[in-house]
Order: structure tokens, then sequence, then C-alpha cells
């Protein structure tokens, strides 16, 4: 039955399925679609200002820190990400200030051509072409944009950002400046900011997402669609494939109980740091924890009292003369029908033992029973 099925569904889908929604799904998509970190740097007009350059090994940058350098102030040009080789392994980092520039470095430099040609003659640069679209991913990873808006109450108000001293306190560099609808994209560590005003910001993820805990002074008004395509711990990717592979062999092989194999594999993932415990806390449906514990005693009273059975014989001596399919078609709609009035997580712990008590007065296979049940709780689970 499962190849059948599974051969009838893929040629419904290639011959009749795949038309049902797609105009519809596809113009949804694009009508809600989020803005690419592209798409929101073109709308300040800085898509064709980014320049990628290489540090090579006379160049008067090395052993400098980005704050010592003051490029900004110099050059006009802002220093957004680095591109470094650590043990032969390439990584993208924020351009924070206490960050050192080191031979055969790349760096990622926002400004005008001539602003960027006078960066590369001064500093002995060498220009190089423009990432393609899988390094382009890989650092937009680790690097990334946003646009926040000045809240009403906003400590920035009425003053600049080399006053605030912005960058070294949240670590995040100002690309461009909308102020009264006009589009700033030079001297902006001297204009005095008003509320109301976005700022088109670039830096590490982590420090644009702290920028959420201070409502009081900012409004984070767009996060382009890269944001939603973060994979937090994917350096450890490797880690998590060896984990679970080990505990599948684990389950096979019947070396320890199947829950222990998966409760072990789970530390496994956190002491490796796979994942972390506030992730795990954050994903955990606690509503749904709390009513099947509190389903569970119920159902293993029913079980104690008898009552399982005797709802299980009731069913057999009902439906049992008309065929195992019948039962389980009854076994279906009841569960079900059950499920529209409670969760269906309860419900599948309550009407299983009486489906498997039932196939078992049939001396039929329970795990078909089992199953049905399964499936029937599945729509809402």
């Amino acid at each position: 039955m499962g190849p059948a099925a599974l051969v009838a569904s893929i040629i419904f889908m290639l011959l009749a399925g795949c038309n049902l929604l797609s105009k519809q799904i596809t113009q949804a998509a694009v009508a809600v679609r989020q803005p690419s970190a592209r798409d929101l740097i073109g709308s300040y007009g800085l898509a064709d200002k980014w320049h990628r350059l290489r540090v090579s090994g006379s160049s008067s940058l090395i052993n400098r820190t980005v704050a010592q350098m003051q490029l900004l102030e110099r050059f006009g040009t802002v220093i957004v990400g680095f591109e470094k080789h650590l043990h032969g392994r390439r990584q993208f980092l924020p351009a924070v200030p206490e960050r050192q520039f080191e031979s055969e470095d790349t760096i990622f430099a926002v400004g005008s051509d001539d602003e960027a040609h006078e960066l590369t003659v001064a500093h002995d640069l060498v220009v190089l072409p423009r990432m393609d679209e899988r390094q382009r991913h890989e650092a937009l990873q680790e690097v990334g944009v946003a646009e926040i808006m000045l809240a009403p109450e906003s400590k920035l108000i009425g003053q600049t950002l080399r006053k605030f001293e912005f960058t070294s306190r949240y670590d995040l560099n100002v690309l461009g400046i909308r102020h009264r609808g006009a589009r700033l994209t030079s001297k902006l560590e001297d204009q005095t900011l008003d509320f109301g005003d976005t700022l088109l910001l670039a830096g590490g993820w982590g420090e644009i997402r702290r920028l959420r805990d201070e409502p009081e002074d900012f409004v984070v008004l767009t996060l382009p669609a890269e944001f939603s395509e973060l994979m937090p711990a994917r350096h450890r990717a490797s880690i998590a494939l060896v984990i679970l592979i080990a505990m599948v062999a684990v389950m096979a092989l019947e070396l320890v109980a199947n829950a222990a194999a998966v409760v072990l594999a789970a530390l496994a993932m956190i002491a490796t740091r796979c994942v972390n415990l506030d992730s795990v806390y954050r994903i955990i449906n606690w509503k749904t924890v709390v009513l099947v514990a509190g389903t569970l005693p119920l159902a293993t009273a029913l079980s104690k009292t008898g009552a399982t059975r005797m709802m299980a014989h009731g069913l057999t001596a009902l439906l049992g003369p008309l065929g195992p399919l019948v039962m389980l078609s009854a076994v279906f709609l009841v569960t079900a029908l059950v499920g529209l009035f409670i969760s269906n997580s309860a419900t599948a712990v309550l009407i299983a033992p009486v489906a498997i008590d039932a196939a078992r007065a049939l001396r039929v296979s329970p795990h078909a029973f089992a199953i049905t049940v399964s499936i029937a709780a599945a729509p809402r689970l």
C-alpha cells in the first residue's frame, strides 16, 4: 500500500496538484515578501557603494584596530565586516571597533568609488571582485543590516552620532539616514538626529537583536529576509549529525531504551552547544505538556479501574462481527470526533488504550489500531 500510495501521489502532484494553488501562492508570496539585505541597502542608494578589498602583506593597516585607523573620518568609508581565514576555514566577522586588521584579510567597505580608491592607495589594498551568491549567503549569516527608527523619547534626539558615540556603544555602523524625507549617506557622524529619523545599520546579528531590548530609544522597522534564514549554530552541524547517527545506532542495537537514547542525545546536543537551553525552553509548548501530564493519570485510572477494557469489549461486541476494517473505521471516526472537542494530544492518550485492547480482543495486530488513532489525531497535533 505504501509504495502504491506514494506513486499515485507523485503522479497526481505532477499532473494536477501543482497547478491548484500555485498562482495564488505565488501572488501572495510576492505581496508579503520581506525585502532582502540587498533591497534594504538599495533603498538608501548604497547598492553600488560596496567594495571588497584585501589587506596585502605590506599594508599599514596590519595589527591596527578599526578604531585606531579612523577610516571613516579620514576617507569617508565605513568598514562593515571582515573575511578572515582561521585554521584553514573562512570566517566572516562584523567590523567592531576593537577588530584588528591582519595580512590577507578581506574587508568590506562602504563608500564612493573615489573614497574607496583613496583608501586602497593609502594603505596598499587590493581590489577584489564582488562575492557570488553562495559567499554572500555565508557572509549574511554573521553580518547583517537593519533599519531602525528613533522613538519619541530616544536619547539620540538632538544629538549627533559622534557625540553619542553610537558605534563604540552598540558595535554597529550607520550606513545611511533618512532625515525628514531626505536620504543621507555622507557626513553622517555630524548629522543632528530628530524623532522619526530612520537609520540603516550594519553589524553582527546579535548586536542588532539587542536593539529590541531598548524600545524607549529604538523601533526596529525592517529586518531583511536573511534574518529568518539564520543558522545560529551552523558550524556545529557536523557534531549534530554525529549525535543523530549515534542515537539511531543505539536505538537500532537496543543498547538502552529508546526514551533514554533520545534523552542522552538531547543532553549531548546541549553539552556540545548545538542548541542552548534558552532556545529549548522557548520552543516548548508548555500548555501541551501540562495537558498531556494531566491526561496521563486519567488514562491510567481508566485502565486500572477496568473502564478501558469495558469500553473495548463493548466496541468489540457491537462492531466485531462486521470485521476489523469496520472496527478501524469506527476507531478513526471516534478519535476524530473526540478531537473536535478536546486537544488531539489528549484524545490520542485516551483513545489509544481502548483501540489497542479492542485489537487484542479481535486477535488482530494492535499496531494498525494505534497508527489509526495517530492518523485521526494528527490534523491538530
